[in-house]
């Protein structure tokens, strides 16, 4: 049996990369230059069209025409994922985050909710203060997603 990494493991690995990443905003970019030496790349902030921005700011190559460093079938997508990756992996870490706190909050008023039901169909009354307020407002906020 392998060990598991806990379940928000994975994302704070992600964050810490996404952390330590050059910052944005990320933007694709396609040069030609005299010699044909076509390319598409990331790099950061705004740069002049058509032309290489300053090498410490270029984040990845794509496509390289000479030598062929990277092929060029899937060029465009690859660097629209790239950049798009530096604003959508923080985000998506913040989401999961959210997701699995309000997971967690269920699964603690659920149990709770059952304990209380199981409890009122023996006989007993021991439905607690508050807790039929606390689903429904869970349940409001899974509803409104």
């Amino acid at each position: 049996m392998t060990s598991r990494q806990p379940e928000s493991g994975w994302v704070q690995e992600l964050q810490s990369l996404a952390q330590a990443a050059d910052p944005g905003p990320w933007l694709v970019g396609h040069a030609d230059d005299p010699m044909q030496m076509s390319a598409s790349f990331v790099a950061m902030g705004r740069f002049k069209r058509s032309s290489w921005p300053p090498s410490d700011r270029i984040v990845a190559v794509t496509f390289l025409q000479s030598p062929n460093l990277a092929m060029p079938r899937q060029e465009e997508a690859n660097a629209a994922f790239i950049a798009a990756s530096r604003d959508g992996v923080p985000k998506l870490c913040d989401e999961v985050k959210r997701l699995l706190g309000q997971r967690d909050r269920c699964r603690a008023t659920l149990r709770k909710l059952v304990h209380c039901a199981a409890a009122h169909l023996r006989g007993g009354d021991d439905i607690e203060e508050g807790l039929v307020e606390e689903a429904g407002a869970l349940l409001a906020e899974l509803e409104a997603g």
